[in-house]
């Protein structure tokens, strides 16, 4: 979507889960799970058409439209044919696609959550955060976002030595420590005050 390629989404419905919750998750059930059980691992419950206009918002890109089942189909199978057979270029949306998003269902944690004790902890919002800005880092966002970014108070100076400073810590606790360290002195270095208390 990022990338203005995505011309439509098929109605269906989904539970969306933030990767590092479900391998909490996983780890959860690993521990203390009862054999033979079965746990499901859930998010938030969201149709194809909430997490679109989720998606649209993270990324600035305008939401795209809702595309009948049939239409969806019947432009997936020219595009295949014309791909296979006429030397075109690859299908944009793919059979297998159609079929994943219009046939999705709402799931129910409730067993998981009452007998493990596990909730997932990142918003849906927020994972789509993540991943957007991790898409963007790794060049795979071709594309300006057009959604505000939060202005940061740190110099580029203690930006760049947050950054080294990462490369540096094995140890998350040893990382904060560093962490903070690192960003006081960068900001006498650039001769930023920290703000008093009200």
């Amino acid at each position: 979507m990022a990338n203005r390629t995505l011309p439509g989404y098929v109605a269906g419905k989904r539970n969306v889960v933030y990767a590092g919750d479900a391998g909490r998750g996983l780890v959860r059930v690993c521990e203390d799970g009862r054999p033979g059980e079965r746990y499901l691992i859930c998010g938030e419950n969201l149709t194809m058409q909430q997490l679109m206009a989720k998606m649209a918002a993270v990324t600035g890109a305008p939401e795209p439209k809702e595309i009948p089942l049939a239409a969806a189909k019947l432009v997936s199978a020219w595009q295949t044919f014309k791909y296979k057979h006429l030397h075109g270029p690859l299908p944009k949306v793919s059979s297998s696609a159609i079929a994943v998003m219009s046939s999705g269902q709402y799931l129910d944690g409730s067993k998981t959550a009452h007998e493990l004790g596990y909730r997932p902890e990142v918003s849906v919002e927020e994972a789509l955060r993540r991943a957007f800005a991790w898409f963007s880092s790794q060049g795979k966002v071709n594309i300006v976002s057009q959604v505000p970014q939060e202005r940061s108070c740190l110099s580029d100076h203690c930006l760049l030595q947050c950054r080294r400073s990462l490369g540096r810590c094995p140890s998350e606790r040893h990382f904060r420590n560093e962490f903070l360290e690192t960003a006081l002195e960068s900001f006498a270095m650039a001769g930023v005050s920290r703000r008093p208390r009200p």
